[in-house]
């Protein structure tokens, strides 16, 4: 007895049909998405907005500039103070929160060869939260190697935990080779101090 025609290849055809719809579905999904994150190697990287010294950076969470990078081999710090073999970094920052007080950003240093530096507590580095509105003065030491301040840049993040899809600030501290030799002169002891609304005295001099 004949066997009753088969719907396989009906049902194999509107399968692909189907699959191919969804295919070019998602393709316009990937434009856009392409269009409304971040490119690169991944869609959840961060939004990085880029500025020089004395500029203002917009982000979503604060303005934030640099005043003044110095450098010196000595810190005046509340617990005493603080030397290194190297030389000690210092950029002051203006930052003004927006919506709410930015309490906790991470702030590092990334030389020429992309690694990473950040203050450390022996430094008497404190980061006390920024008020919403207020211009908020913030002194800044890394320590770093000599010999390596040519190309140095200054990243903020609003978390220290995770910035994927948000706001990153970097900001090229302009050091040339002639900028460094001179940074590297620099021996005046500098204060470090918890961040507030009044204005910092020039670094590189001892308060």
């Amino acid at each position: 007895m004949p066997r009753p025609p088969t719907s396989r290849p009906v049902r194999l055809w509107a399968i692909r049909g189907a699959l191919g719809i969804a295919v070019l579905a998602a393709l316009g999904l990937g434009r856009v998405i392409s269009d409304a994150w971040p490119t690169g190697d991944s869609p959840e990287a961060s939004f990085v907005r880029h500025g020089q010294v004395g500029d203002t950076v917009r982000l979503r969470y604060a303005d934030v500039s640099v005043d003044r990078v110095a450098a010196t081999g000595s810190l005046a710090t509340v617990a005493g103070g603080a030397r290194t073999s190297g030389i000690w970094l210092v950029v002051d920052l203006t930052v003004v929160a927006r919506q709410r007080p930015l309490a906790a950003p991470r702030i590092t240093i990334t030389d020429a060869s992309g690694r990473i530096f950040s203050p450390d507590n022996r430094s008497g580095y404190l980061f006390t939260p920024a008020q919403t509105g207020i211009p908020w003065h913030v002194r800044v030491p890394v320590e770093m190697p000599q010999g390596d301040l040519v190309g140095l840049v200054l990243r903020l993040t609003g978390n220290t935990e995770d910035n994927r899809r948000d706001d990153v600030a970097s900001i090229d501290l302009g050091i040339d080779r002639s900028a460094a030799e001179r940074l590297e002169q620099e021996h005046a002891a500098v204060e470090v101090r918890q961040g507030g609304p009044d204005p910092l005295t020039a670094a590189g001099v001892s308060s």
